[in-house]
């Protein structure tokens, strides 16, 4: 039987039931995921075509409110059955966004496609997810795990066991703000930009708690110093994947190195729970050590796991307008870095 035609999917029960059993199922494309944006104030339509009451293609489409000019995104997606279904749902969106007075729809495919340049579609200047990601295989057994550390990392481990700090897994929400705060320590010390908002962290978390998908890690110190937080991290359990979304961590006790022992408990925890995959969540795309993201890519790395990289975006352009924030995109690190000089 020929799926029905794009339309849009309210019963979010049925749009994570069927996202899940489909082998490129993200957590992005989650009704989770559609929640937070709507948290944030960003619309959010939920496009799906039905074959036998399951939806087998997915686009889960924000409204994106930018300085430079709102677009419509599609994280990580759309998730096709078919790669001609593109062709409808591009229809559907193009109409939304002249609704919404976009200037542009990004699309984010996880696999390769064709022919879409045909369809006019350009290359997105930028990536709006990490570009790519080290993904660990948790199919193997955790001893192959742990000799899969190098040896400093495995090492630093039993280390910062022994030492006394502990890492536990939060049941309350307000330790939220424990997060929070050390994110804010972490951007400071290792200079990086956050979200304007803290609030954008926190709707993050809360969103995908509600449903179960999201998990709070705390590292804290030993009792002589008062069980003090060291390091946390938000993690996400979708389908089959573990993602290691938000980490931080203090700048005192930097020699007890609890983010070494916190990152191999959240490793052990999603083997232990049936996951098949552990996603590090962004690497710097080189081994540059002048890369922004050289320092983290290389703890990461440590952990073992295969690096992988992401096709590029697609942007369809609906107004003029569109060609002046890819400039002023191109533009915005160069600006940052004279602004920081």
């Amino acid at each position: 039987m020929e799926p029905k035609t794009w339309q849009v999917i309210s019963d979010k029960k049925l749009w994570d039931s069927s996202l899940l059993s489909n082998p490129s199922s993200n957590f992005l494309q989650s009704s989770s995921f559609g929640d937070f944006h709507e948290r944030l104030g960003n619309p959010v339509w939920r496009f799906g075509k039905l074959n036998l009451d399951k939806v087998v293609s997915f686009a889960q489409v924000i409204k994106i409110k930018s300085k430079l000019g709102n677009f419509l995104y599609v994280p990580w997606g759309p998730v096709l059955e078919q790669e001609h279904d593109i062709n409808n749902l591009l229809e559907v969106l193009k109409e939304i966004g002249t609704k919404e007075k976009v200037s542009f729809i990004r699309f984010e495919p996880r696999v390769e496609v064709k022919g879409w340049q045909k369809l006019g579609f350009r290359f997105s200047p930028t990536y709006t997810q990490p570009e790519c990601s080290l993904l660990l295989d948790l199919t193997k057994s955790l001893e192959e795990l742990r000799k899969g550390l190098s040896e400093s990392t495995r090492y630093n481990v039993g280390w910062v066991e022994r030492k006394g700090v502990r890492i536990r897994v939060s049941d309350n929400l307000d330790d939220i703000e424990i997060f929070l705060n050390l994110l804010k320590e972490t951007a400071a010390r290792q200079k990086f930009s956050l979200h304007q908002s803290l609030d954008y962290y926190k709707e993050q978390f809360l969103a995908f708690e509600q449903n179960k998908y999201a998990k709070l890690y705390i590292a804290r110190g030993p009792k002589e110093m008062g069980e003090e937080p060291l390091a946390a991290a938000i993690v996400i359990y979708f389908g089959d994947t573990v993602t290691y979304l938000h980490a931080a961590s203090s700048s005192q006790e930097q020699k007890l190195r609890a983010p070494y022992l916190m990152q191999w408990k959240i490793i052990e925890d999603a083997k232990n729970s049936g996951a098949r995959a552990y996603d590090f969540w962004g690497v710097a795309p080189t081994d540059n050590p002048n890369e922004a993201w050289a320092g983290v890519s290389a703890f990461k790395k440590s952990f073992g796991g295969e690096k992988i990289c992401y096709p590029k975006s697609y942007d369809f352009v609906l107004k003029k307008q569109y060609y002046a924030q890819v400039l002023l995109e191109k533009l915005r690190p160069v600006i940052k870095k004279v602004i920081g000089k």
